[in-house]
């Protein structure tokens, strides 16, 4: 975590230090920056606030990707098609500077992808199309709609030691998550998307961004951008902004950075929590949903048995049941584990015990 000015020289001295870090970047290490307001220095910020005040500051803290996307586009102008070739060149040379390939390879796949955002952006505005396209029609299949029509409504999920199975508005919510952790995460996700392509998400809308997201790790390295953007469906980038969270400023000026909708569902991501923790969390919300189908398809074979049906088929629908039931056990232990390294991750950021009961919304 780097503190820097929030003034016009402290940005400037950050975007210094990003050419020096990225040679030194690689796996299990992150760098953060925080920008501190009004020409304070953290000093100034504790003396006038205490502890609280900085960390506070802390909290918003931005990832070193962000802030090279932020120094890359700020200048960049993407109103032609040799314009858009030169910022793919220029990005595209800086992750090259990576000596670590899988670091390389997350920041490669996370920044075409906001390449790909910045073209559809720019070019629906210079139609007159606007960021809205597509929504209307679109709204009510992705607030939960299941794929046969079903109202699935998304609601909060709390770790909780009650041995039942979690709801359908519950699990479209996980939906949710996963991928905005895939697109947050781009190198857990390539570990897991032949997983997650197995998986049948239930609100239509986010299976569609599933798969398209599978196109774009499979298929972008062999075009570029500015060719690939192209193919995608309006609707990708407006599920793209619900599941993950474009960056938006609030009615009080207050810039609100990249992944707040992640971040909303999922808080403890507020408080860089190790990669291995993220990788536990994603793997039991995938574990969630495979739950979710093996309870679908036990209750589909029991549908089918009548008194005729063959001994050893009911012995098989008793045993898939058991191995559900030692699953959910073994899923709400771990959870309950997660939970309690997610309090310690807390306190160890904020100095005091937190009383935030959940994992993710």
């Amino acid at each position: 975590m780097i503190c820097f000015d929030g003034d016009k020289a402290g940005v400037s001295a950050a975007h210094r230090a990003i050419d020096r870090i990225l040679p030194a970047l690689r796996s299990g290490y992150s760098f953060n920056f925080c920008f501190l307001p009004g020409g304070q220095d953290p000093d100034d910020i504790v003396r006038s606030g205490g502890a609280d005040a900085f960390l506070a500051e802390v909290a918003k803290a931005r990832p070193l990707s962000e802030v090279l996307w932020d120094r890359e586009v700020a200048e960049a102008r993407v109103d032609t098609p040799e314009r858009k070739a030169a910022l793919e060149a220029r990005i595209d040379e800086l992750v090259r500077q990576i000596k670590d390939e899988r670091v390389a390879r997350r920041y490669r796949l996370a920044l075409r992808v906001k390449m790909s955002e910045l073209f559809w952006s720019h070019d629906r505005r210079g139609r007159g199309d606007g960021r809205g396209e597509g929504r209307g029609e679109f709204r009510g299949e992705f607030r939960g709609e299941g794929r046969g029509g079903e109202r699935r409504e998304g609601q909060g999920l709390a770790v909780s030691a009650e041995m039942r199975p979690p709801t359908e508005p519950d699990l479209a919510n996980i939906e949710r998550v996963l991928l905005g952790l895939s697109v947050e995460y781009p190198d857990l996700y390539e570990a897991n998307m032949e997983r997650l392509a197995r998986l049948d998400f239930h609100v239509a809308a986010l299976e569609d961004f599933k798969q398209a997201l599978y196109r774009i790790a499979v298929d972008f390295d062999a075009d570029s951008v500015s060719d690939f953007y192209e193919g995608l469906d309006a609707r990708f980038y407006f599920v793209l902004n619900e599941v993950h969270g474009d960056e938006m400023k609030r009615e009080d000026g207050v810039s609100i950075g990249r992944g707040h909708k992640l971040r909303e569902r999922l808080p403890i991501l507020r408080f860089h929590p190790p990669e291995s923790f993220v990788e536990t969390c994603f793997d039991l919300l995938v574990e969630r949903l495979c739950l979710r189908a093996l309870t679908a398809d036990i209750e589909r074979d029991m549908k089918t048995v009548t008194a005729e049906t063959d001994e050893s088929f009911t012995s098989y629908i008793y045993e898939l049941t058991r191995d559900l039931n030692r699953r959910r056990e073994e899923l709400i232990r771990r959870e309950q584990e997660l939970a309690e390294e997610a309090k310690a991750i807390r306190n160890a950021t904020t100095g005091g015990p937190s009383s935030q009961p959940a994992l993710w919304k």
